[in-house]
């Protein structure tokens, strides 16, 4: 009894071991080297571009060892994995690119593609220069009156050499006058020169004079008058009295007119009350220019004063105001302008025009 258990369980056995050998795996294993040929095909690599293959279908079926040769050779990718996997990979070779561009940039140009690129043709033009600004010279004239000598701080003793030339006042009467320092008048004459208004003239004229101090400063002056008895014209020269001694004459600068009037001109109608004044001036001292209208009478009916440039550097200089009148019906004004002295009083230089000025 026992050798037919034995004998039954002998043959359970080998039923048992004989199935097992039978079963059959449902999908073949790949091998380690298999694996490893995927992964590094599947990844993407720096150095080039991925090459995703996959094997033309056919109809004529495989055998089974070759199928599984192929297959672990070069693993094939389905279409939802190229798409997946070139999208992926799209960032990285634009950062490729770029990093490729700038760290070896191309030392040849890009050719242009066909058509070829048309350079824009050079053109020439002349060189940019800077517009010279021009400054306008200051119109001078001539002065009315000169006095030729002596000149401004001549040293002088009596009697004074005078030397003076212009234009004659009304009724060719020229007027000379010799003030001390502190204004008072030490001589004066008045000479005629033929009876036309206007005239040039040339006179040649010695002054004598007596002072109480060895030295003393003092001022010549020679002046006209229009027919209403307006000052028309006056120039001076500052000078140096001295009761002894040698005389030094200094040389006038030049006859150009100390003052010259640009607005408005001569014989113009000037209406509203107001007249707007301009010209040039070379100051003879740092005292403002007073510029005045005067009426046939005598009468003042405007004034107003005018600043100057200091320093006293013999150049011409622009001035400006606008000197308001008072007049209830048109008349004709001689308008003054004039500047003083800084040390002695009274006029260093005078220059006037004719007006009609109306309310």
């Amino acid at each position: 009894m026992v050798k037919s258990i034995a004998c039954r369980v002998a043959c359970l056995l080998a039923i048992v071991l004989a199935g097992c050998t039978s079963l059959t795996p449902r999908s073949p294993l790949a091998s380690p080297a298999a694996l490893t040929q995927r992964v590094v095909s599947a990844t993407p690599s720096l150095a080039a571009t991925p090459v995703l293959d996959r094997p033309a279908p056919t109809d004529t079926p495989q055998p089974a060892a070759a199928s599984a040769t192929h297959t672990a050779a070069l693993p094939t990718l389905s279409d939802s994995e190229i798409a997946q996997t070139r999208t992926a990979l799209a960032p990285l070779y634009v950062a490729q690119t770029q990093y490729a561009l700038l760290s070896q940039p191309s030392l040849t140009p890009t050719p242009c593609p066909s058509p070829p690129c048309l350079s824009p043709t050079p053109t020439w033009s002349w060189p940019k220069t800077k517009t010279p600004t021009l400054t306008p010279t200051a119109t001078t004239q001539v002065s009315d009156l000169t006095i030729l000598t002596p000149g401004p701080l001549s040293k002088v003793v009596s009697p004074i050499h005078l030397e003076a030339a212009g234009l004659t006042g009304a009724g060719g009467m020229i007027r000379i006058e010799l003030f001390n320092e502190t204004g008072q008048l030490i001589m004066r004459q008045v000479l005629r020169y033929g009876p036309k208004t206007g005239a040039p003239f040339f006179l040649a004229l010695d002054i004598p004079f007596e002072i109480p101090v060895v030295s003393e400063a003092a001022r010549l002056v020679v002046s006209t008058d229009d027919d209403r008895n307006r000052l028309q014209a006056l120039t001076s020269s500052d000078l140096i009295l001295l009761s002894m001694g040698d005389a030094a004459i200094n040389p006038n600068r030049d006859n150009k007119a100390p003052i010259i009037l640009k607005q408005p001109a001569e014989n113009a109608t000037v209406a509203s009350g107001f007249m707007e004044v301009t010209g040039l001036v070379r100051a003879m001292s740092t005292q403002p220019l007073m510029l005045e209208l005067y009426a046939d009478n005598g009468a003042l009916v405007g004034s107003r004063q005018a600043s100057v440039v200091t320093p006293l550097d013999g150049a011409y200089h622009p001035f400006e105001a606008i000197v308001p009148y008072t007049v209830s019906q048109s008349r004709a004004v001689r308008l003054i302008v004039r500047q003083e002295g800084d040390h002695i009083p009274g006029n260093v230089a005078l220059s006037s025009i004719l007006l009609t000025v109306q309310p």
